[in-house]
């Protein structure tokens, strides 16, 4: 039996349009996270995955180039902002392609990204990837590779009660030396047609949280989040989440609300049955379980078996109906040939 994580609050829905013959991807037997199979065979690679919260649902197609370097866009969707009055499909859309590493200053420089070293989902998308910096605009330094400096983990998530797309962020020092790294203050904010929103006009936003000047040692990182949310402009203003929380409260939604209850199985179709209602046991042996039953069971071929008696399967007739809830007197007469009353145990 193979338990795994499915998002979706969650659907992770996966629409593979490079080199699909190859498997892609994978299950971490230790993680239960799915794995992206990074090799030649598999990259390029171009994909899409949806994830929903209460108030929030974003589709994030994202892609993965012939260099191995990762670009995203979010495509956002606030079901509580609607553009037609009673129209549950009507809901606000906006598709953002924000890139919040590039606004990053490390030694005075801009990132560049060298390739990306791992992609996994496990409730939330989450990219490594490889940045370098170097002085490639002066002189003989135009052809000058950027070298490694910093390996930046992106996670991304859907707040599991605000109306809003959350990321973090952790940016790594690979290097022997100590760096300092600028998350600047920034506000990306976008209005919509007020004659298109039942509401007025609504404000999407994108917004960086736990900005600073960091000096990082080698072999440290520093975090910082962003967040992407929309709001009503007349009665309304912009939430300051804390991100780091936000994606404590996802991973314990998934652990605790999906894989607490979600199993895949591959069984033999040939080992399965259609089981029907009735159940046939002497009496005397029926009684005598249900006295020694230390524990509850289900039915009582259940009962029956953990009291040491061995129940058999024979074949039945699709004629043989019960009739469990008053909707099963409309069916049929010719379908009900013989009725009678009898009895079992259930819990």
């Amino acid at each position: 039996m193979k338990k795994f994580k499915l998002i979706a609050l969650l659907l992770c829905v996966a629409a593979i349009t490079a080199k699909a013959q190859k498997q892609c991807w994978t299950i971490n037997p230790e993680t239960n996270a799915i794995e992206m199979i990074l090799s030649d065979e598999t990259i390029p690679y171009s994909d899409h995955i949806e994830m929903s919260g209460e108030m929030v649902s974003f589709v994030t197609r994202w892609n993965i180039d012939e260099q191995k370097n990762f670009t995203q866009e979010r495509s956002l969707v606030f079901p509580m902002l609607r553009t037609i009055p009673n129209n549950t499909h009507a809901s606000l859309m906006y598709r953002m392609q924000t890139d919040i590493v590039s606004l990053l200053g490390v030694n005075g420089l801009a990132p560049v990204q060298l390739g990306t070293k791992k992609v996994s989902i496990n409730g939330a998308l989450r990219v490594v990837s490889q940045y370098g910096i170097g002085v490639v605009n002066t002189g003989a330094a135009r052809k000058r590779a950027p070298s490694p400096v910093v390996e930046i983990t992106y996670t991304g998530f859907p707040s599991t009660t605000l109306p809003m797309m959350c990321e973090t962020y952790e940016v790594k020092n690979i290097t022997g030396r100590t760096i300092t790294v600028i998350v600047p203050e920034f506000v990306q904010k976008a209005k919509t047609d007020p004659e298109k929103g039942v509401d007025g006009s609504y404000i999407i936003q994108a917004e960086i949280y736990g900005n600073g000047t960091f000096k990082i040692e080698p072999g440290k990182s520093i975090e910082f989040g962003a967040a992407f949310q929309a709001y009503r402009e007349k009665n309304e203003k912009a939430l300051t989440p804390d991100v780091k929380a936000e994606y404590a409260k996802r991973m314990a939604y998934v652990k605790n609300s999906i894989d607490g209850s979600l199993v895949l199985e591959t069984p033999d179709r040939a080992t399965l049955w259609h089981a029907q209602t009735p159940q046939g046991f002497l009496l005397k042996d029926l009684l005598a379980a249900h006295e020694k039953a230390a524990d509850r069971y289900t039915d009582d071929a259940a009962l029956m078996e953990a009291a040491g008696n061995a129940v058999h399967l024979v074949m039945g007739s699709y004629d043989n109906i019960k009739l469990t809830s008053p909707e099963d007197l409309h069916m049929n007469a010719s379908l009900l040939p013989r009725m009678g009353t009898g009895y079992d145990a259930h819990q």
